[in-house]
């Protein structure tokens, strides 16, 4: 991340301002991103882009997100009226007004008009994936509309047989397009990051594909958020060590648990990852059990702290 940040300012020595130590710093801090898979209005878990479990609003989960001081907020609408009707403008607005997280969204954006609606209904970016596979330009127009910063290259990725891998589609099902060449096709076209999606991962609680991160992206420029099958922050430690990921995304494993972002965070800077941890919740001084979950103090310590009042 680094390297490539000295990069880009070497080329653009315009970009650069006097900016502060702390500023630096937490730009160079890897994210923690929260995906929330809306489907016909509700929120789910999917599991192999085939199989989707109901979890509830939304909304709720957003502001819950948003509680525990997730660092950006990703909404997939997979809903099948997204390619016919747009992007869900009524969805992005209760969104926006109930949180402060910077929050990107994706699903049914194919026009010039549905990004600006998006952004003007609150939003902070547009992820384009099939867009982006039928019409590559596509990113560059949005870029010189609205910046480079304001588009996410949103790429579903799967292995094949033989071992590489591919871009997949859910409207064409597969694609003989590899995923390097994607890549390189949308930097050139001026994309402001990356999410790629492990299909082959996707709800298994497996863990991230590291092999799709550290050897089949390639070299690349702008930053990458790596999502599909963490299953515990163990795994995502494991991927953000990987030197061109820049984010860890999830969506599932903080469905069901209370503060677990915090919980998260909290376990991914004991291990020595350089994490943002804005919140002053932090859990440095509980024994956390092996699902991460806070444990109740022992007895022994209990009487301790009785007897210490």
């Amino acid at each position: 991340m680094v390297f490539r940040l000295l990069k880009i300012l070497s080329n653009q020595p315009e970009l650069i301002r006097p900016v502060s130590r702390e500023c630096i710093l937490r730009m160079l801090k890897k994210r923690i991103i929260a995906c929330i898979i809306v489907r016909n209005g509700w929120a789910v878990q999917s599991i192999g882009f085939h199989k989707y479990l109901p979890v509830g609003s939304p909304e709720i989960i957003a502001e819950t997100l948003d509680r525990w001081f997730v660092d950006e907020i990703v909404i997939q609408d997979i809903s099948q009226d997204r390619k016919t009707n747009g992007p869900n403008l009524d969805l992005i607005r209760g969104l926006a007004t109930r949180i402060a997280t910077p929050l990107t969204v994706a699903g049914g954006i194919s026009t010039i008009d549905h990004v600006r609606n998006v952004l003007a209904a609150g939003a902070d970016k547009v992820a384009v994936n099939t867009e982006a596979i039928l019409r590559p330009s596509f990113i560059s127009e949005i870029a010189d509309r609205f910046g480079a910063q304001s588009v996410v290259g949103s790429v579903d990725v799967k292995k094949q047989p033989d071992g590489s891998v591919n871009v997949f589609n859910r409207s064409c099902l597969s694609s003989n397009l590899s995923l390097k060449d994607h890549v390189q096709t949308l930097i050139k076209e001026r994309v402001g990051e990356l999410l790629i999606n492990s299909v082959d991962r996707d709800g298994s609680k497996a863990g991230y594909d590291l092999d799709v991160y550290s050897n089949c992206v390639g070299d690349i420029s702008v930053p990458l958020i790596a999502v599909g099958g963490a299953g515990c922050t163990d795994h995502m430690c494991e991927v953000l060590t990987i030197p061109t990921v820049d984010a860890a995304a999830a969506a599932n494993i903080w469905t069901f648990t209370e503060h677990s972002v915090s919980v998260s965070k909290s376990i991914l800077e004991a291990k020595g990852c350089c994490v943002r941890h804005d919140g002053n919740i932090r859990y440095t001084d509980r024994v956390l059990g092996i699902d991460h979950r806070p444990q109740m103090p022992s007895e022994l310590h209990l009487a301790s702290l009785r007897k210490n009042t």
